[in-house]
């Protein structure tokens, strides 16, 4: 998980740069789980800034496992296909997983 998180600030370009208006936590279930935050990077290049942990000040929270995001993150299916729970502002968040594109 660790490997596709650190591609989530170049990979996606200007799409992921565009939805992460805001934090927003990602949580994730089964082996190698855990929670990361994606945040706006600011000035620097990259699109986004992905650090370990959920922050307090997230805008939502999307929750999946491990197995259905390397699939869905990935586009081999969408990520309607699997069980995907948000939890905060349901718009933000499926902009940004539409966004979310690892190669």
């Amino acid at each position: 998980m660790e490997w596709l998180l650190a591609g989530l600030p170049q990979m996606p370009g200007d799409a992921i740069r565009a939805a992460v208006t805001k934090p927003i936590a990602l949580a994730f279930t089964g082996p190698g789980g855990g929670s990361w935050t994606v945040e706006p990077a600011g000035d620097g290049g990259d699109a986004v800034t992905v650090v370990e942990g959920h922050r307090d000040n997230v805008a939502a929270t999307i929750t999946t496992s491990t197995d259905d995001f390397i699939v869905w993150a990935t586009h081999r299916r969408p990520w309607t296909d699997f069980d995907v729970q948000v939890d905060g502002d349901e718009a933000f968040a499926t902009n940004v997983i539409g966004a979310i594109h690892l190669f």
